[in-house]
């Protein structure tokens, strides 16, 4: 039986489609892409027991109960155990030396500042060249005590006399879905500058060889920024990161500055308070 024009013209209609002979839907869009993450970084150097709040020129300022205050009250920083932490955009970071100094501090080989840094969640530490001045075995108690992760990628450990000084380079820490990565570099000359005996079994590197290294491996683990801790005055290290703008680096925090350091170099942020 033969079919009429118009059946055959179905037919040839549903042949070029080759779908069916249902109709084709258009392709959806594309997902828009994702909204961007503001994280802010609450960086201090040198705290050297400082735990109370000092009168300078007449005005009472610092301490660590009142900058926490202020990191939770204008930053919605989270503390340990606290039920402001959702969601978590802040990281506080420090660049090292948190002990000695006051005798608040230095009476009990660095304990309370130890549990201040635990209370003001600080998500890691440089170490810093004062850092060890109780002593080793102390040190680690400390930073027990504080659950502060250490991060040292110039330092290197060399043999069995190293034990309680083998530290990771680099961490990546994770806010609501941005990943910042962290280095950090021990004081280049502290081995020179410290008591006899405290680095023992290891050797430090220079800061140019160790970022050399190190940025590279921070962003294949999947880092979108790269914040570094320097206990040393950033000034020392501009020169190096105007030569190297393929480390990539956002943040430069460091201290040992007489006095407060801000630099831009290309898209470099470098601060020392």
């Amino acid at each position: 039986m033969s079919q009429s024009p118009r059946i055959l013209a179905s037919l040839l209609a549903c042949a070029t489609l080759a779908t069916g002979c249902k109709k084709e839907e258009p392709a959806a869009p594309p997902p828009p892409p994702p909204e961007p993450v503001q994280v802010t970084v609450l960086g201090t150097s040198d705290e050297n027991g400082y735990l109370l709040p000092q009168t300078i020129d007449g005005v009472r300022t610092g301490g660590a109960a009142e900058l926490l205050g202020q990191w939770i009250d204008k930053e919605g920083h989270c503390v340990v155990g606290g039920a402001n932490c959702k969601p978590e955009r802040t990281i506080a970071l420090s660049t090292g030396d948190h002990w000695g100094g006051p005798a608040l501090s230095s009476r009990f080989s660095g304990a309370p500042a130890a549990e201040a840094m635990g209370r003001m969640n600080y998500a890691a530490t440089g170490l810093g060249n004062h850092d060890l001045d109780f002593g080793r075995e102390n040190f680690t108690l400390n930073m027990n005590k504080a659950g502060v992760p250490v991060i040292a990628a110039n330092l290197k450990a060399e043999g069995p006399a190293s034990e309680g000084l083998r530290f990771p380079g680099h961490m990546v820490l994770e806010r609501e879905g941005a990943r910042i990565g962290v280095i950090g570099l021990t004081y280049v000359m502290g081995p020179k500058r410290s008591m006899a005996g405290r680095y023992d079994g290891t050797r430090v590197e220079d800061y140019a060889t160790t970022l050399t290294a190190v940025a590279p491996k921070v962003w294949a683990d999947g880092a979108d920024a790269l914040v570094v801790l320097v206990d040393d005055c950033p000034r020392e290290l501009e020169p190096m990161v105007k030569a190297h703008p393929e480390w990539k680096i956002s943040l430069l925090a460091g201290g040992h500055c007489d006095q407060p350091f801000e630099a831009k170099v290309g898209d470099t942020t470098m601060l020392s308070p």
